[in-house]
């Protein structure tokens, strides 16, 4: 009996450490997949800048290096977004999108821009919340 109870003790022992091992091995891999990651969200930031123009207007600027294609601009909850001038299809670096955003009592501040860097690539978002008006 007692070596039947050490044997099963030993597998029960080798079980254990292939465990640890393979969930060390687990770790390291998501540690570095996270890694990756990071660093390459770390590598593009989203190319906006909202700035207020006068009265209600706003100049969403592409404030990054390329242009960008097939901008989608959502409006705050319970709000309106009216696009005065600019082209949605594609935004060079420097331009600008004139926009109106009709904010309403209880709802969200934030507009969210969709985009992508290729047309038809992946897209990208992000979000803002709209400046106060002085």
């Amino acid at each position: 009996m007692d070596n039947a109870a050490f044997v099963v003790s030993l597998v029960a022992v080798v079980f254990a450490v292939a465990a640890v091992v393979y969930t060390r091995r687990q770790t390291l891999a998501n540690e570095r997949a996270t890694a990756i990651l990071e660093a390459q969200e770390a590598r593009y930031r989203a190319p906006w800048r909202l700035e207020r123009r006068q009265r209600g207007s706003l100049n969403l600027i592409n404030d990054g290096d390329e242009p960008v294609y097939g901008i989608e601009i959502e409006p705050p909850p319970n709000g309106r977004l009216i696009v005065e001038d600019g082209s949605l299809d594609v935004l060079t670096s420097g331009s600008a999108i004139a926009i109106t955003a009709v904010l309403a009592w209880g709802g969200g501040t934030s507009i969210t821009v969709t985009w992508s860097r290729s047309p038809g690539g992946e897209r990208h978002e992000w979000s803002m919340p709209v400046p106060p008006t002085p």
